[in-house]
């Protein structure tokens, strides 16, 4: 049986980039709950001469990259915050989440935030890690500031321009056929530490966040600017996730019950705001009022 994956959902946009664990369907489902089955290349080489060691999140070809077997990356799934580490290297997606209202650019936003953070600190070469989907992308173009890919101009992801982060396409990715794909390919130079911001976004007309961003480059570039503030949050809700005296079990389900609920809600131009109420019942569940 496949296991179910793990939505992870801006607030209102009945949307979702759905990762993990192994052996799941991952990729943008738009809308949320619609089946999904994306090659997502998340990984990371310490130097050229070595093989890529990448999540198991991709049909391998025969002379492409193979996905590492169990035992050979970890994961750490709380509250907003889902972790996953390959050696030095750190993948984080966060979905998090607030019962305050007002700031609705900030609440609404169609964006998902994380990282790549690789600690190259104790090696003398040079590393490479990689962000990519598979499907036909177009690079962004229309803002200078930030470097990713739009598919079809629906979905996509990006991070802040940087001379050691590149736009790769199809074969380029690992320099064999694989289909067609889109990726960010970043250098780490020796003895050296980067985090990276990354913001996967959606964007369809219609939706409350319209009338706040022109479209989903606009959205991209929110994400960024206001990328330390989504991680704050997260972090927030991973702290009072941490406290819970319920074991581990129930809070995985209750890390995928809260992920779930945010991937279908939805909130179109001239509706009102969403019903908290069900948000709050699963919070209570996990950490109770004091």
């Amino acid at each position: 049986m496949v296991p179910p994956a793990t939505p992870h959902a801006p607030f209102g946009a009945n949307a979702s980039f759905d990762f993990g664990p192994p052996g799941a369907p991952a990729g943008f489902a738009l809308p949320a709950g619609t089946a999904v089955g994306q090659n997502v290349f998340v990984g990371c080489r310490s130097s050229a001469r070595e093989p890529w060691s990448l999540l198991p999140f991709f049909t391998p070809t025969a002379d492409g990259p193979q996905p590492l077997p169990k035992g050979r990356f970890g994961r750490f799934l709380a509250w907003a915050g889902d972790k996953w580490m390959i050696g030095p290297l750190v993948f984080k997606l966060c979905t998090p989440f607030s019962l305050e209202p007002g700031d609705e650019p900030f609440r609404y936003a169609p964006v998902i935030c994380g990282y790549l953070e690789y600690d190259n600190t104790h090696s003398a070469d040079t590393a490479e890690l990689i962000f990519g989907l598979g499907g036909p992308a177009e690079p962004l173009v229309s803002d200078k500031s930030l470097v990713g890919f739009s598919f079809g101009n629906t979905h996509g992801f990006a991070t802040t321009a940087s001379s050691e982060i590149e736009c790769r396409s199809d074969a380029d990715l690992f320099e064999t056929e694989i289909g067609p794909a889109a990726a960010l390919h970043v250098t780490v130079p020796p003895h050296a530490k980067r985090i990276h911001p990354l913001v996967l976004g959606v964007f369809q007309a219609g939706f409350h966040y319209a009338q706040f961003f022109t479209g989903l480059s606009a959205a991209l570039s929110h994400g960024l600017a206001q990328h330390s503030r989504y991680l704050a949050l997260a972090d927030a809700r991973d702290s009072e996730f941490m406290r819970s005296s319920l074991d581990f079990d129930a809070k995985v389900r209750a890390a995928q019950e809260i992920r779930a609920w945010l991937a279908h809600t939805r909130r179109l131009t001239g509706e009102p705001e969403i019903d908290l109420t069900a948000l709050r019942s699963l919070m209570r569940s996990v950490v109770p009022p004091a």
